[in-house]
């Protein structure tokens, strides 16, 4: 079932946590993908004595998975900038702190591999 489609009945500060989660766990699920990606891509490189930084490229196989990652991290620091305002983050728990400032570090992180940039746009 997509998530869109369902009607939840409530605030909309409720309604903006429930996406945020929602949003965060989607990037926490599917970031285990890129780590495990970078991690091969850098036994690699050691084991062919290679100083160049590994890239990563659509057509490993857990490519959907690192977009999966980066679209929820946009998605979760989107709907922050555009719905939550700093009266309303002021008094959220600081759970959602750490998803936006996990969010921006993943982002951090994907923008250093040159081929992931175009999809950051």
């Amino acid at each position: 079932m997509e998530y869109n489609t369902l009607t939840i009945q409530g605030s909309l500060q409720l309604k903006m946590s429930l996406r945020l989660s929602y949003d965060y766990l989607r990037l926490y699920v599917n970031a285990f993908a890129y780590q495990a990606t970078i991690s091969r891509a850098m036994s690699f490189s050691k084991e062919s004595q290679s100083k160049v930084a590994p890239s990563i490229d659509a057509a490993t196989p857990d490519a959907r998975f690192i977009y999966e990652a980066i679209d929820a991290a946009k998605s979760l620091l989107t709907r922050v900038n555009e719905f939550v305002g700093p009266e309303t983050l002021r008094y959220m728990p600081c759970t959602y702190y750490l998803f936006i400032i996990y969010s921006a570090v993943f982002l951090y992180k994907v923008s250093n591999q040159s081929d992931h940039n175009a999809h950051l746009d």
